[in-house]
């Protein structure tokens, strides 16, 4: 019998089979890695949503926080606050003195108030309380206290400033920011935010939270929507401008409140925080 000049093809054939296999294989572990890819995807999207959800609700308490801190009733705590450090008379005290002798026991109200140096009296008879007369019932609020001008929360202590409850800026710190060189009211803001929040918390942050619109509608919002600025400090830094332009730059009180209003003040945050995330990308390209 002649033999075939063709070669025989069965190893052709059995090396295409194991392609195949290798290539069905790859591709069963690439639709699983994309399953998982896409299930990740939906994951991050409903973290995403619950951290909205978490930011607005924060930012909305805050808001109701400085509301009931500005409303006339919290004004009128702070006014009977101060009545209380003041002593009574001295016949008001033998009153009490002689009340006190009789028996009589008396029942005040405690101060409603957080702060741990606040002095609460639940219980007290009228000879304890003729002792505890002249005591001061809030420690921020005693006579070294003075109020600046007409400015709301703004108020100067021994060794510190006070822009907003519960935010304060020490004397030392408050001079460096107004004894800037070339110093304007962007300059002021943009130190007085990196005093208050530091510039690497500042990266981190955005003034209303929302992402950027040039991210719009695109999955890149899941990484750029930043934690918004803290409602009171940014309140804090508004008190502080207008306190600043009339006590050291001599403006009138419209123009200071013109030049220091809510929409100023975010835009000149915002472009503190905008430069500040350029100089760091810039620093992490260069590494």
């Amino acid at each position: 019998m002649s033999k075939s000049c063709f070669p025989r093809t069965d190893s052709s054939d059995e090396d295409d089979l194991v392609l195949k296999s290798e290539l069905e294989k790859i591709k069963t572990e690439c639709d699983k890695a994309n399953r998982k890819l896409k299930l990740k995807h939906e994951e991050n999207i409903q973290l995403k949503k619950k951290n909205d959800k978490l930011q607005e609700l924060n930012v909305r308490l805050q808001d109701q926080l400085l509301s009931l801190l500005r409303s006339p009733t919290a004004q009128q705590q702070h006014t009977n606050r101060s009545l209380l450090d003041i002593p009574p008379p001295a016949g008001e005290n033998c009153e009490k003195e002689k009340n006190a002798n009789e028996g009589l026991n008396l029942m005040s109200v405690a101060v409603e108030e957080s702060n741990p140096s606040s002095t609460h009296i639940t219980s007290i008879n009228v000879s304890q309380d003729v002792q505890v007369s002249s005591v001061v019932v809030e420690e921020g609020y005693s006579s070294s206290t003075a109020k600046i001008a007409d400015i709301q929360n703004v108020e100067s202590k021994d060794e510190e400033m006070v822009f907003a409850p519960g935010v304060t800026i020490p004397k030392e710190k408050w001079l460096k920011v107004i004894a800037a060189k070339n110093i304007n009211e962007s300059r002021f803001v943009r130190n007085l935010a990196v005093t208050l929040w530091g510039s690497e918390k500042l990266t981190e942050r955005s003034v209303t939270g929302a992402p950027c619109k040039r991210f719009k509608n695109k999955q890149e919002n899941a990484v750029e929507a930043k934690q918004a600025l803290t409602p009171v400090k940014v309140e804090a830094v508004k008190n502080a401008l207008e306190f600043w332009l009339r006590e050291h730059q001599g403006k009138d009180v419209g123009e200071a409140q013109k030049l220091s209003s809510a929409s100023s003040v975010r835009k000149m945050l915002s472009d503190k925080i905008m430069d500040l995330q350029k100089q760091q990308r810039k620093m992490n390209n260069s590494q």
